[in-house]
């Protein structure tokens, strides 16, 4: 009797072509600040970075171990905490620094904050004052 083996699911992606993508999604977030537009989504920066939404979803999800919208507000919880001790950025209140770091709701900024930082954004900036 012959015993059929199961197929193993083929990875959709080669490891390379994951690589490639996240070296280049990493330095967009880094060096072009894709993360400040509050109406940043998955296929908009995809598109951007010319590759597809499919690998850039695997790629942020295997290499990186986040979800797309974990990636982008990490990246913008730095920046946040990158202009609260910058003094050009003294004539912003808190929540004017989170809208142009791209959130789009007060409350989804304290949540995110708290939940990345430990703290609320206001003890951090009594911290840094």
């Amino acid at each position: 009797m012959i015993v059929e083996q199961p197929i193993e699911k083929q990875a959709k992606y080669e490891n390379a072509d994951l690589e490639a993508a996240k070296t280049i999604i990493l330095s967009v977030l880094a060096e072009k600040k894709i993360f400040l537009d509050s109406e940043l989504t998955l296929p908009k920066m995809s598109q951007q970075l010319a590759v597809s939404p499919g690998l850039a979803s695997a790629t942020i999800n295997q290499l990186l171990g986040k979800t797309f919208r974990s990636l982008v507000n990490e990246y913008r919880i730095k920046e946040v905490k990158i202009r609260l001790q910058d003094p050009a950025y003294k004539h912003l209140s808190l929540l004017g620094i989170a809208f142009e770091c791209g959130f789009n709701s007060e409350a989804s900024f304290y949540r995110i904050f708290k939940a990345e930082v430990g703290c609320s954004p206001k003890e951090l900036s009594l911290i840094h004052i």
